[in-house]
């Protein structure tokens, strides 16, 4: 259900991006799949934000 996933760096982070409709589905299998190989995992549920704004002075 995710349309991306990513390894964060060189850290012990995924990333995966999707639809806020799939978004459950994808951080349970994800914690599933990595409990199923004895890995302890945890999802965090975000979503993007609003931006930023640069001001020239």
């Amino acid at each position: 259900g995710a349309t991306g996933v990513t390894i964060s760096g060189a850290g012990p982070t995924m990333l995966a991006v999707c639809r806020p409709t799939t978004q459950q589905d994808v951080a349970l299998a994800m914690v599933d799949a990595f409990d199923d190989n004895g890995v302890e995992a945890t999802a965090f549920q975000t979503r993007v934000g609003e931006g930023t704004t640069v001001y020239d002075d």
